[in-house]
């Protein structure tokens, strides 16, 4: 009976342990998708708007900086760019 018991034990504490690592390492994957979904569809509407700067009068550079904003901030960055560019 005892053997059992501690079976148990080592089993749950084995799935308690797998489960845990499991969580560790798809909760930042989860954040890395995200930054790389943002920089994908950052750099898309990144390219459109310096497609159409000659009529527009807006020109980007895509440099680390603004890269990176976008990378994390996604669309509301590229907006926040814009506007900066606007306003300077």
């Amino acid at each position: 009976m005892a053997e059992n018991f501690v079976g148990l034990i080592g089993f749950l504490l084995g799935v308690l342990i797998v489960g845990v690592s499991l969580r560790i390492l798809f909760v930042p994957l989860k954040y890395v998708i995200k930054v790389l979904l943002n920089s994908v569809v950052g750099a898309v509407l990144l390219v459109i708007i310096n497609l159409f700067s000659d009529k527009t009068g807006i020109f980007i550079g895509v440099n680390p900086l603004n890269s990176l904003i976008i990378g994390l901030l996604g669309v509301p960055g590229l907006i926040g760019l814009i506007i900066l560019k606007l306003v300077l």
